[in-house]
């Protein structure tokens, strides 16, 4: 769980974590740095997403390097001249991970 505080309520997947609530380590890492309150630096948050698992796709983790590295995983060849959102437009042609609505 994590140790931090949220400054309001804040809705992931359906479920809402407020100022008083504690929020799993796996919630916590999509959850913007905006929403929690100042010096609270004491969060647990999960290693990285196992191999199978794609990156979130927002958030912390979500960044160029998890999309690439998730991709060679799945044996795409990603050059250093992809962006983020063509190695994620790549793996959804593949049928790698599903097209977000």
């Amino acid at each position: 769980m994590s140790g931090r505080r949220l400054i309001a309520y804040v809705h992931v997947d359906g479920v809402a974590y407020g100022p008083d609530d504690k929020v799993p380590a796996e919630v916590a890492a999509r959850i913007g740095e905006h929403a929690w309150a100042k010096g609270a630096d004491d969060v647990e948050l999960p290693d990285d997403p196992p191999a199978d698992e794609a990156p979130p796709r927002s958030g912390r983790g979500s960044g160029r390097d998890a999309w690439a590295a998730y991709a060679s995983t799945n044996g795409l060849d990603v050059g250093e001249d992809r962006t983020r959102e063509q190695i994620i437009a790549d793996l959804e042609e593949r049928g790698v991970i599903e097209r977000e609505e």
